[in-house]
């Protein structure tokens, strides 16, 4: 629930990212999308009682890799509007394929 916490808060900070260089309205729709979710996982993480990794800064993540993850997105994307729609499909692919993992590991015999 934490990882996946601030994963959502790296989508969120890259589209805006994204959307403040280029200012397509699509990537500020879905960096509205990703903070609705930011907050249905941080209102789980309060009920449990656990250390909240996100804070208010942009940019800022408390899991290495993910700030790298960031920094890199974020660095292709402000290359050209066609890079930054390609991060967006990056993006969502990650989203996809940890779904599908997540998925696979409740399963007893997977699919």
């Amino acid at each position: 629930m934490l990882y996946v916490r601030e994963e959502e808060k790296l989508a969120r900070d890259v589209y805006l990212a994204i959307y403040q260089k280029w200012g397509l309205p699509v990537f500020g729709k879905i960096a509205r999308s990703e903070q609705r979710y930011m907050n249905i996982i941080g209102r789980s993480i309060k009920k449990y009682g656990l250390e909240d990794p996100v804070t208010d800064k942009i940019e800022v993540f408390k899991n290495k890799k993910i700030q790298s993850l960031y920094t890199s997105l974020v660095t292709q994307g402000e290359k050209s509007v066609i890079e930054a729609l390609k991060i967006g499909a990056t993006i969502e692919e990650m989203y996809i394929k940890f779904q599908i993992n997540d998925r696979f590991k409740k399963s007893p015999k997977g699919f």
